[in-house]
């Protein structure tokens, strides 16, 4: 499944948020090849060593007006400044959805294939795509996040009984984005010998058994210390069939 992996200099996870891309890269952290910098587009977390944003700012990088030649030279001096923080390991990164249409720090889903996409199928890094099934569950997840302030945690917190409300609108732009990104991802990387999809909540399972196994590919993945955050049985959700209904609208139209 990641013997792709074994061989690459240098990997990429591409998903929404919620969807275990911080288990997956605190997994493979943990093993003995790759050093995982998670979101390394992420505005709040400009401070985090190796944000992009901030290296860019910091380098005095302005990519608007830029060539696509100029933009693959800063991005190959990036990576291999990651090369270098990665203590002798490999650098992985995560990218979400939203993050992938550009090096401006502005967040929005993309309508065509991004610029950062051709990159990594050029310099043939390994593609990580990490589909959550329910994308219902992911937007849940996130409100759930914003409501307890807690996005990650090392052991379960106990919030007791959590309701909640989840905005409609915002519901409909996540699922919409969300949808359209991963035709893009897979229109870009499928069949390519460095791509793999894997579902969440199953691939947790699937990176368990491999470590237990042995093998080559049991050296990528270590343990991960991350926990869910929420008992999310004790989670009531106060407007749960009408979100659900939106959600099943927009599967409805793009199928």
């Amino acid at each position: 499944m990641f013997n792709h992996l074994m061989n690459s200099p240098r990997a990429v996870t591409i998903s929404s948020q919620r969807s275990g891309t911080k288990f997956f890269g605190d997994s493979l952290k943990s093993g003995d090849l790759f050093h995982s910098f998670g979101e390394v587009m992420h505005t709040s977390l400009q401070s985090r060593k190796g944000n992009l944003i901030s290296y860019a700012r910091r380098n005095n990088i302005d990519v608007f007006g830029m060539t696509t030649k100029e933009i693959f030279g800063f991005l190959d001096e990036y990576f291999d400044h990651l090369g270098d923080l990665s203590n002798g390991k490999r650098p992985h990164i995560d990218l979400m959805y939203n993050s992938l249409g550009g090096i401006s720090g502005a967040w929005e889903y993309p309508k065509q294939t991004p610029l950062f996409m051709h990159y990594f199928q050029i310099r043939r890094f390994s593609v990580i795509h990490i589909v959550r099934e329910s994308l219902y569950d992911a937007f849940l997840s996130t409100t759930v996040r914003q409501k307890t302030g807690i996005a990650h945690s090392h052991k379960l917190i106990d919030h007791g009984r959590l309701e909640v409300e989840i905005e409609l609108g915002p519901l409909r732009n996540f699922v919409k984005g969300c949808l359209q990104a991963r035709r893009l991802v897979r229109e870009t990387y499928s069949g390519e010998p460095f791509y793999t999809e894997v579902t969440y909540p199953h691939f947790l399972k699937d990176i368990s058994a491999m470590t237990k196994r042995g093998g080559a590919e049991s050296r990528l993945f270590g343990q991960s210390s991350l926990k869910p955050t929420t008992d999310r049985t004790r989670v009531v959700v106060r407007n749960e069939a009408a979100a659900r209904a939106v959600v099943q609208d927009i599967y409805d139209q793009d199928m």
